[in-house]
């Protein structure tokens, strides 16, 4: 056999391995996915990935409008513990704002006619994401058809954000009706933040549990190069998953099933990695601090067991929900409080193994919050419903739906998901919402 007919042997059998592999990678992610392979997908899902991190480390082009040369961050607030400067004059100097908010005059405390109605909606990144991730313009669009609201413009002003437990909700709500803001309808939408932070990131190091999530860190300057270091290493792995997903979008070999199935579980450990030591700085204890100033610890909260901790983080959390009612009344103001679901309240879903993959960690901290802390919150809902507060668990919501609707280990859905939650809360308000005059 000549040399030419032997390499040209190899090179048709070396296609067909090839061809074989690619064939059962292909059979490989439709099976553990659960759903047929869609390179659209995940080319889509890399986009995603680098534009998130390109607007985290984004320092905004001076010569565009409504920009100036920094990028969005969190800082200090006298009533609320934190919330966002944007950096960005189409929102308000108040610290909320998203794309629909940048349309709005001074929002939240924006003025309105009479053919408007005022929503908004408090709580954590789960009911920021609610409004944020769905479809867009899907609550506006579903809240028309309660009654009287159909022919109105229905302004939502989320005033909500990552790690906002209460009583922030209650302080902010204080805060901007004091300001003038002329809510119609308040939607409270929370519950994991209040049982899963505190234990992991307050309490182990004394902090009061009830304050803003890691205060010691937000009014303390810190030096402890142990911490800076997994700062570091958490940037660093957020900037490789991005260079890699950038790479593979770029290359002739995106359209191999076996380097997609390789990249993906490349993805997913690289996500593991960064959820592992972002854990490990919220909870991160120095171990040369013998004495903490008032003003990072608060004042102390001494609870007899782990027990009686979720206990009082429940109980507190049902009285700023009193409150939050109690104000909103007050002022003619319509509110409804909602228990958001989570993956991990047993047997509220049959998690796909897509969701198991990559939403469900039987070791993630937050988890034990969930699993000692969400029978506790669902029994003090149930006594706000019969005190006469307007409160719906939804942690049952999706039992016996078997799609893929959780997208991380924490605690957040992806767009079909919160469009359901959407659904579910118009629903719920329905029967006891009372039209505008």
């Amino acid at each position: 056999m000549s040399r030419l007919r032997k390499f040209t042997f190899y090179l048709i059998g070396f296609a067909c391995l090839y061809l074989l592999a690619e064939g059962v990678a292909f059979v490989g992610h439709s099976i553990a996915a659960g759903a047929m392979y869609s390179l659209a997908d995940l080319t889509a899902a890399r986009e995603r990935i680098v534009a998130e991190r390109a607007e985290e480390t984004r320092l905004p082009d001076t010569s565009a409008a409504g920009f100036d040369s920094r990028r969005k961050e969190e800082i200090l607030h006298p009533y609320m513990g934190y919330v966002i400067d944007y950096h960005d004059t189409r929102c308000s100097g108040h610290g909320f704002c998203d794309d629909m908010m940048r349309g709005y005059e001074n929002a939240p405390v924006t003025p309105k006619s009479d053919d408007d109605y005022m929503v908004g909606v408090f709580g954590g990144s789960f009911a920021h994401q609610t409004t944020l991730v769905s479809s867009d313009g899907f609550l506006a669009e579903q809240l028309k058809t309660l009654p009287g609201l159909s022919d109105k413009r229905i302004l939502v002003q989320s005033i909500a954000l990552g790690g906002f437990k209460q009583p922030q909700q209650l302080m902010a709500l204080n805060w901007f009706l004091s300001l003038g803001a002329q809510f119609d309808l308040v939607i409270n939408l929370d519950g994991f933040n209040e049982v899963a932070l505190p234990p992991v990131e307050n309490a182990p190091i004394g902090t009061n549990p009830f304050f803003p999530r890691i205060w010691h860190n937000r009014v303390g300057v810190t030096r402890d190069v142990n911490l800076l270091a997994l700062y570091g290493e958490i940037e660093q792995q957020k900037t490789l998953r991005a260079r890699r997903a950038e790479r593979l979008n770029d290359s002739i070999w995106r359209y191999s099933v076996l380097r997609n199935l390789v990249w993906k579980a490349r993805d997913a450990r690289i996500v593991a990695r960064i959820s592992e030591r972002e854990i490990r700085a919220q909870s991160y204890q120095a171990t040369n601090i013998h004495v903490r100033p008032l003003v990072m610890t608060g004042p102390s909260h001494e609870a007899s067991s782990r027990a009686a901790l979720f206990e009082d983080l429940a109980a507190f959390w049902a009285r700023a929900s009193r409150q939050m009612n109690d104000v909103a009344s007050g002022r003619g103001v319509q509110y409804f409080h909602f228990l958001q679901p989570n993956q991990y309240v047993a047997g509220s879903k049959t998690l796909t193994r897509e969701e198991l993959r990559e939403a469900y960690i039987e070791e993630h901290p937050y988890r034990a919050g969930v699993v000692e802390g969400y029978p506790l919150l669902i029994e003090a809902g149930r006594q706000l419903e019969r005190d006469g507060v307007p409160f719906f668990d939804l942690t049952g919501m999706f039992e016996g739906n078997t799609e893929t609707l959780y997208r991380d280990a924490c605690c957040h859905l992806n767009q079909k998901g919160y469009d359901l939650v959407i659904r579910e809360i118009v629903e719920s308000i329905r029967p006891r919402f009372r039209p505008p005059r």
